[in-house]
């Protein structure tokens, strides 16, 4: 089967993109608010106040995060395919 760049972008793509997107992004956040409250860093009424400045480390490495990825993933294959 050969690639085809054609199919990359469709509307079904973007669907899944933005689903993947949003996992991650909710997947993120939940864990961040649930070690926050666990060491003490939530306000009274259970907030966060620090998660943008919580939240921009993982927004500029979750490009290198996904390079990498690519990366590693055919030698992963590799290995447990073998």
């Amino acid at each position: 089967m050969k690639f085809e760049w054609h199919n990359i972008f469709t509307p079904d793509m973007l669907i899944v993109v933005f689903t993947f997107l949003f996992v991650n992004l909710f997947d993120t956040i939940g864990t961040l608010l649930g070690v926050a409250s666990k060491i003490g860093l939530t306000d009274n009424e259970g907030s966060f106040p620090q998660i943008k400045r919580a939240l921009l480390p993982m927004l500029l490495a979750q490009p290198l995060v996904l390079f990498w990825e690519q990366v590693q993933l055919p030698h992963t294959l590799r290995v447990l395919l073998a």
